[in-house]
């Protein structure tokens, strides 16, 4: 009895923990704007290894993801001439009465680096270790399945031979960065 009405309690919890928040035109939503300007700034770090800064800006309502390093503005290869778009969602949770930022999309355009890149978007999730905030950054590169198997060893006694279970799972390889402010 008590597992009946904790377990669908707990489900009920984890799911209004954290809220996914389309956005419409890259433009925070109203209720949100105040907990977003907390996280705009320059964030300092490294992208695939390389030193360099990614900026988020309001500018009126919307959100605006820059990228910066030595070689210039492309935050996958100066070859690429790729850009990062629109903010499309937010994941949000509440802490106490106060919302936190958890993770941001951007679309994203790969430029001339379209037949070797698969990711139309720049995920950044969140984290904040006061005073700083760290953000982590990143595109897929590919994504592709691979088959894997296994022996599975069947039950002898019961007359069921040992077999070989293949499954497709997806291998992703990402362009990653970690940054804070």
């Amino acid at each position: 009895m008590f597992a009946k009405i904790l377990l669908p309690a707990l489900m009920i919890f984890a799911l209004s923990a954290c809220k996914e928040v389309k956005v419409e035109n890259g433009e925070v939503p109203d209720q949100y704007r105040e907990m977003a300007k907390a996280y705009m700034g320059t964030y300092a770090g490294k992208m695939n290894g390389n030193a360099g800064a990614v900026t988020l800006a309001l500018n009126g309502r919307k959100v605006v993801m820059t990228y910066k390093d030595p070689q210039g503005s492309d935050i996958l290869d100066p070859m690429c001439k790729s850009a990062i778009g629109r903010l499309k969602s937010v994941k949000v949770s509440k802490d106490g009465k106060v919302y936190k930022l958890d993770s941001a999309t951007f679309a994203f355009e790969p430029g001339n680096c379209w037949a070797d890149v698969d990711g139309r978007e720049v995920a950044l999730s969140f984290k904040t270790k006061a005073p700083q905030i760290q953000m982590s950054a990143s595109i897929i590169l590919r994504q592709e399945w691979q088959e894997q198997c296994r022996i599975e060893p069947g039950n002898p006694r019961g007359g069921l031979p040992p077999r070989e279970v293949c499954d497709n799972v997806p291998v992703v390889s990402y362009s990653s960065g970690k940054f804070a402010k």
